[in-house]
């Protein structure tokens, strides 16, 4: 049941292979407050979901994400009927340099930690899958890229369109 609310996310991932999480607030009426969440947020009208994960990241961590970096991993429809639409992006951020506007904290996660914390909005199946696919491979000059060739979830619909948008 589609509601005609459209979200947009982000899976960051660091050299090391972790993902950026946020502690959501701990307000009651939240949805899932004091829950661990991939950072992002409503698309406002008019707004392509790309516009509203480079809005909102700034918005919520003062961090200006360069709108060419992101690409589109899925986008679903969710349980509550919400169009989510999930990016990832490369990113080493040091988590003490950044000015939070909203939620508790941000923390750095890799693939254990996953199965150990409470997440909001039902993305343990999106991030288990996320790390089972995830490959580290070594590049030019010694640095490191990850990439990750993922899939959505089979459980949830797939949609396709523009790769940015």
């Amino acid at each position: 049941m589609a509601t005609g609310i459209e979200g947009a996310n982000v899976i960051i991932t660091n050299p090391r292979g972790q993902i950026l999480l946020f502690l959501r607030d701990d307000k009651p009426d939240i949805p899932f407050p004091n829950s661990w969440a991939l950072p992002g947020g409503h698309v406002e009208p008019g707004e392509t979901p790309l516009a509203c994960l480079v809005r909102e990241i700034d918005e919520e961590m003062c961090v200006q994400l360069d709108p060419a970096t992101p690409t589109l991993l899925c986008s679903r429809l969710r349980p509550w009927g919400m169009l989510e639409h999930t990016f990832t992006t490369m990113l080493d951020l040091d988590l003490d340099r950044i000015v939070l506007t909203e939620g508790q904290q941000l923390g750095w996660f890799g693939a254990t930690d996953i199965a150990t914390i409470r997440l909001g909005f039902e993305e343990h199946d999106l991030l288990t899958e996320y790390f089972t696919q995830l490959r580290v491979t070594a590049v030019d000059l010694g640095q490191r890229a990850v990439q990750a060739r993922v899939g959505c979830v089979a459980h949830h619909r797939i949609l396709l369109g523009n790769p940015r948008h």
